[in-house]
């Protein structure tokens, strides 16, 4: 099923039925019919979102603090009903609501956060208040981080990234991300791995602008509580894919570990698109080292040039001696990855060491 089907008239029918049980004049079989127009079909998943979000406050016909609190009870029902929720993705459009029509009452636009962020998250949402009024969205969001719901306090980290994906980057605080740090060192111990898991991405965000700044926090998190540890590795990983030196030094993987007999191969040499391939690498260690190798295929573009992606081989501490491992690696198509035929690199960095090259050709 394609993404922008899971906008469809069965989950219109059910959010229109929740908006009439709260607001009994509102016209559930019209609002359907309005948002299932004869360009739906051709519509994206953003777009079908975006007409939903737009057809429902019209067709509640109430000033936006008014719809707003309706859209609260609507949120609050369906966070009762649906457990599991299946509709996580499609109810982004309740936030979008307060999106597109709330920016003029910010106060009412975040009690709607709050509450449409538990059935459909407001993260994309909260965007445009951010940048419109930064103080006044950053202090909201600090109330979030100690909102007894993990939905909520997730919210306060990830509507404040600098670079959600899928969502508008937030270019002030890519320049200076001091502001979102508070968020942070409240969120960084919390009980709920969800929220864990946004802090380390948001941190990771950091990190690509910023790789001294996160690196000084990631050392002065890192061994002080138990949920920290695993929430610096996770968002150290751009930082340990470049090699960074301090990045590496947190897991004890030390670039001057005595490897020698470094090789890597492809198996087969001349791989199609749309297959698998082996990689099959190993070196000797003349000492016991934490190690962590990875692979690193270059790929080739359209315009013939290269570009490196790194992918993970192995993470452990090895004994001294001869280590050799083997994973399985796609060429299939991507969303985010298009395959051209013609010469690759491959290589097999050990502790941010590139130790060994082979190159390979792909094939159509």
């Amino acid at each position: 099923m394609l993404l922008k089907e899971l906008v469809h008239a069965e989950f219109l029918d059910r959010l229109g039925g929740a908006l009439r049980r709260e607001t009994p004049a509102f016209d559930a079989v019209a609002f359907r019919n309005a948002v299932l127009g004869a360009d739906f079909p051709a519509l994206e998943l953003k777009a079908r979102i975006r007409r939903t979000a737009e057809v429902l406050y019209a067709h509640l016909a109430l000033p936006f603090p008014d719809a707003a609190e309706v859209l609260v009870r609507v949120s609050e029902r369906l966070y009762a009903e649906l457990n599991p929720n299946p509709y996580g993705l499609q109810l982004v459009c309740l936030s979008e609501v307060g999106e597109i029509y709330g920016r003029a009452h910010p106060e009412a636009a975040f009690r709607l956060f709050e509450w449409s962020t538990r059935v459909g998250t407001a993260e994309f949402a909260v965007r445009p208040f951010l940048l419109a009024d930064p103080a006044g969205s950053l202090a909201r969001l600090e109330r979030f981080a100690r909102h007894e719901d993990h939905h909520v306090r997730r919210l306060a980290s990830e509507g404040s990234r600098p670079r959600l994906p899928w969502g508008m980057a937030l270019k002030p605080f890519q320049r200076d991300p001091s502001p979102t740090l508070p968020i942070l060192e409240r969120l960084k111990t919390d009980p709920s791995d969800y929220v864990r898991r946004s802090v380390a991405n948001h941190l990771n965000d950091i990190a690509k602008d910023h790789p001294e700044l996160a690196l000084d926090l990631a050392e002065r998190w890192l061994g002080t509580h138990p949920h920290t540890d695993a929430l610096v590795r996770h968002a150290m990983r751009v930082l340990i894919k470049r090699a960074h030196p301090r990045a590496l030094a947190l897991f004890g993987w030390r670039p001057e570990a005595a490897v020698r007999e470094a090789r890597i191969a492809i198996h087969p040499q001349a791989p199609r698109i749309g297959a698998s391939a082996r990689i099959a690498f190993g070196f000797v260690l003349d000492t016991a080292a934490p190690v962590r190798a990875d692979y690193v295929v270059g790929y080739r573009k359209a315009d013939g040039s290269i570009r490196e992606k790194v992918f993970v081989g192995v993470e452990r501490h090895l004994e001294a001696g001869s280590h050799r491992f083997e994973r399985t690696h796609s060429f299939r198509e991507m969303t985010t990855r298009k395959h051209h035929a013609g010469t690759h690199t491959l290589e097999l960095m050990v502790n941010g060491m590139r130790v060994a090259r082979a190159g390979f050709e792909l094939t159509d």
